[in-house]
């Protein structure tokens, strides 16, 4: 008795034309990921979305500041570098350190 290829287990159909199939099926994927990065893109360039991004972040400085004055650690920290003259947003230094670090993903 002769056979014919190799077999997928669940599907029963040739591996050959299965992967033919997953091959297409990641290309359409890649296809629609790079329309989509393309519109977000479009989207993420815009004026709307800086200034967007810029009340966001205003958000985040201003929800860090009440975490940095609410724990007790943290405003040690501060009153010892207010203690040395700094007068930056800690808040704003502390945010970027945080997404230059990786902790926020930007």
């Amino acid at each position: 008795m002769k056979s014919g290829g190799p077999i997928h287990p669940t599907s029963r159909r040739p591996l050959a034309e299965r992967q033919i199939k997953r091959g297409a099926d990641d290309k359409a994927a890649e296809q629609r990921r790079l329309v989509d990065a393309a519109d977000f893109i479009a989207v993420h360039e815009s004026r709307a979305s800086k200034k967007l991004q810029e009340l966001i972040y205003n958000h985040l400085f201003i929800r860090i500041e009440a975490l940095l004055s609410d724990d007790p650690e943290c405003r040690a920290y501060v009153d010892m570098l207010r203690a040395m003259k700094e007068r930056r947003n800690i808040a704003e230094i502390a945010a970027r350190k945080l997404m230059e670090t990786g902790c926020l993903k930007p």
